[in-house]
């Protein structure tokens, strides 16, 4: 294992605070979920599930005070780490963009509960999430055996699976466009508050969508064929 697999030896003996993973060592959990993974479990989540936690040896460290163990930004190193091992053992890209992206956000997960509804859609929306989920619920069986993230999710999910007008964004730049904004940074930044609004139920149709960008931009004092940022800074030289 050391010299094919050199990532994965170093988590064998890489411990974990055990109210957190009673399970024990990193090696512990991995072995854990990979007992149950499901028999027609694809590559892409075999891979997952043995490399989110690959960046923990790197990143460990204990308290002086309370002696717990901790694993600062694992999840970003691990995602470098997977990639770099990834492309070594030369699998297909597809494959390892999908790992790096579970690695990379398989923290995300334990803030479920708390998260804005626009942020909890955007992870329910991304291409990966059925693959990022069915991940948590294997790193929760392979250590403290909790699913109501995981269940609370699967609800969310569907959910949403019944608001399918939320997928697509309810405007394009074209539509800032033919308000009259200029081609500009300015109208990435408007569409994302459209967004924003939109995953928030704030807006639901794309005429309220281009009546609010046209009141928005009537208050901003953007005009046809001038941008937000120029009508701003045109504004402060006025003050000057």
């Amino acid at each position: 294992l050391p010299q094919i697999l050199p990532e994965i030896a170093a988590t064998v003996e890489c411990e974990q605070s055990p109210e957190f993973h009673p399970e024990g060592s990193v090696f512990n959990h991995l072995i854990r979920i990979l007992e149950h993974l499901p028999a027609e479990a694809s590559p892409s989540l075999i891979w997952a599930a043995l490399l989110h936690d690959i960046g923990k040896p790197v990143t460990a460290s204990r308290d002086p005070h309370t002696r717990q163990i901790h694993f600062y930004g694992h999840e970003n190193v691990g995602a470098e780490i997977a990639r770099g091992m990834l492309e070594r053992l030369r699998f297909p890209r597809k494959l390892i963009e999908e790992v790096a992206v579970c690695v990379q956000s398989h923290m995300q997960f334990k803030d479920v509960l708390r998260m804005r509804k626009s942020t909890l859609r955007r992870m329910l929306l991304r291409p990966t999430f059925a693959l990022e989920l069915e991940l948590h619920r294997l790193d929760c069986l392979g250590s403290h055996g909790r699913l109501d993230h995981y269940e609370f999710l699967v609800e969310q999910a569907a959910q949403l699976e019944r608001q399918p007008a939320i997928r697509p964004p309810l405007l394009s730049g074209k539509d800032l466009l033919a308000l009259g904004m200029k081609p500009g940074p300015a109208v990435g930044r408007l569409l994302a508050e459209v967004r924003e609004k939109q995953l928030q139920d704030e807006l639901k149709t794309r005429p309220q969508a281009r009546a609010w960008a046209r009141r928005h931009l009537q208050r901003e004092g953007a005009t046809p064929g001038r941008e937000l940022s120029s009508s701003k800074s045109g504004r402060q030289k006025k003050k000057t």
